[in-house]
């Protein structure tokens, strides 16, 4: 038997991502800077006047920025029509609030970037050769109906940061590729995906996308679908009846806590998926829901996993760092049906395994170095052994225990918070930034201050009295919480007070169902508060 492997404590992580290459089908041609200005005797027209109806947002937006002269005469003033591509409309960086009229040989359009609101059919009317469609990064509230069911040809739509609220009804049937993430999606409309047989990649990534959202049948017609992404949305159960042709699945960064028996059965081409940062646990996961023989690479790290899920002996990466795991034992996680120790051709195929923020500690056991011949790479940390000397070092490492009292309180009433809150997020990117930020005690303080005066005692006021014990425990730890981050500020490093208005103001907003949506989050700001501390183990 041959044994020469050599395990490094360090490695380079390699994640496949997006199987679905280029937003572009050709190089784009080199045109002129779209940032001339105007001649310095003519001023620049004034925006229009802001509608009525239009929710508050800045009336002082620039102007339009007018393209270069063009041997086109349908080419909009505002646009780049590249002579070398005649079928190409760049739009894109323009400060547009509305989509001009496209030319009928357009094929390609770039509208990203820009102060759009909505899509209306008018300036699509003559354009029915249109394949490529983009307008990310807008502000597109409403799209009208039947404005890209008249585009029969289209095959990319990227529609990503904006701000709606549901996904656009009538969709072409030849569509390839779908893009809608980072929006504020909560409602799917039933049939909204259907006939859509050509669809290959679907992306809801960063919505509000709950189980109420999916109906049962969804997805029923997407026969052809590789990759489907719902990561950071809300679900808290496995989509029901995705296709059996996916080749990359994507649910990290839900609520999800169990994985129905036979849920992987059938599935002839699942390598990838990906359900990190989730609430799973030994509990919810069937003994044999991963022995798909097509699965190549498993993530569940950041869960709740106390023991390693039997796999099949194809897959070939399993990530499960950040979990509770406390036995590492070849024998028991080695696939049965492979373990030959005369057969090298036969043993699994594991090549990358990752237990890193466990409970482990090196060496790594002999049984497992027998069974996964193929492995290369074993991440498995120390366990460390902190001796703090202050009170602060203390607080720090301890707060796991915290933490988990916390969930424990929170999970009793988590249910009716979620599921009544169906507004914009309120603890944002913005907020986890500022969190890992040099001033995050300032923001951690606020935030605690923020619920101990204002939410927990209105949930308190409102909720009916099973919900008293639980809101008045997280409260006890929050106040503890937040004396102590304040008692430690020097010892954290503290920089600059953070303003907190805007939170604030975006809660008020809200009204009464501000209280659902600020408790709605609270799994979130405990997921942000131990990011926090956790940058602060064993640094002191």
């Amino acid at each position: 038997m041959k044994a020469g492997l050599t395990y490094c404590s360090l490695l380079v992580l390699l994640l496949i991502t997006d199987v679905c290459g280029q937003r572009r089908p050709k190089p784009k041609p080199v045109r002129p800077s779209t940032t001339r200005k105007p001649p310095a005797h003519k001023k620049p027209s004034p925006p229009a006047p802001k509608p009525e109806h239009e929710p508050q947002e800045p009336t002082d937006f620039p102007p339009p920025i007018l393209g270069p002269p063009s041997e086109f005469p349908d080419c909009p003033r505002e646009c780049f029509c590249p002579p070398s591509y005649p079928n190409a409309l760049y739009c894109e960086n323009r400060n547009l609030r509305k989509v001009p009229v496209i030319p009928f040989r357009t094929h390609y359009l770039y509208l990203q970037n820009n102060y759009i609101d909505q899509v209306t059919a008018d300036p699509f009317k003559n354009c029915t050769e249109l394949k490529w469609i983009n307008l990310e990064n807008n502000r597109i509230r409403l799209v009208e109906k039947q404005v890209f069911e008249k585009l029969p040809n289209l095959l990319y739509l990227y529609m990503e940061r904006n701000q709606l609220k549901e996904v656009p009804s009538d969709l072409p049937s030849g569509l390839e590729q779908l893009r809608l993430s980072r929006n504020q999606i909560s409602k799917i409309p039933p049939g909204a995906f259907s006939k859509m047989e050509h669809l290959a990649l679907l992306d809801l990534h960063h919505n509000r996308i709950g189980d109420s959202s999916l109906g049962k049948n969804i997805f029923k017609d997407l026969k052809n679908l590789i990759q489907l992404n719902l990561a950071h949305n809300i679900l808290r159960k496995m989509p029901a009846n995705i296709p059996k042709s996916l080749f990359q699945l994507f649910l990290d960064k839900n609520n999800i806590e169990e994985i129905p028996q036979d849920y992987f059965k059938d599935f002839t081409h699942l390598a990838f998926v990906r359900l990190n940062h989730n609430h799973l646990s030994d509990k919810g996961l069937p003994k044999l829901v991963f022995n798909v023989s097509s699965m190549l690479d498993l993530h569940l790290s950041h869960n709740r996993l106390s023991t390693i899920p039997q796999f099949n002996s194809e897959l070939e990466q399993l990530h499960l760092n950040h979990n509770d795991i406390e036995s590492l034992n070849g024998t028991e996680i080695c696939p049965s049906n492979s373990f030959n120790m005369h057969d090298e051709d036969g043993a699994p195929k594991l090549r990358y395994l990752r237990l890193d923020g466990n409970h482990l500690s090196p060496p790594i056991p002999s049984d497992v170095i027998m069974c996964f011949r193929h492995l290369y790479a074993i991440v498995i940390a120390q366990c460390r052994r902190v001796d703090c000397k202050t009170d602060c070092c203390s607080f720090v490492e301890g707060f796991p225990v915290r933490l988990k009292e916390l969930r424990s309180a929170y999970r009793e009433i988590q249910n009716f918070y979620e599921s009544n809150d169906d507004m914009e997020p309120l603890l944002d990117e913005n907020v986890e930034q500022n969190i890992n930020s040099p001033y995050g005690c300032h923001v951690m303080n606020e935030i605690l201050r923020f619920y101990l005066d204002t939410i927990l005692p209105t949930a308190v006021q409102k909720d009916h009295l099973h919900s008293k014990t639980p809101i008045n425990s997280i409260g006890n730890i929050f106040q503890d919480l937040k004396r102590d981050i304040l008692k430690c500020r020097n010892y954290f490093f503290c920089q600059n007070p953070f303003e907190f208005a805007s939170i604030k103001n975006s809660y008020e907003k809200m009204k009464e169902k501000g209280v659902y949506k600020a408790m709605g989050e609270l799994d979130m700001l405990f997921k942000y508060i131990e990011q926090y501390l956790a940058s602060k183990r064993g640094k002191h």
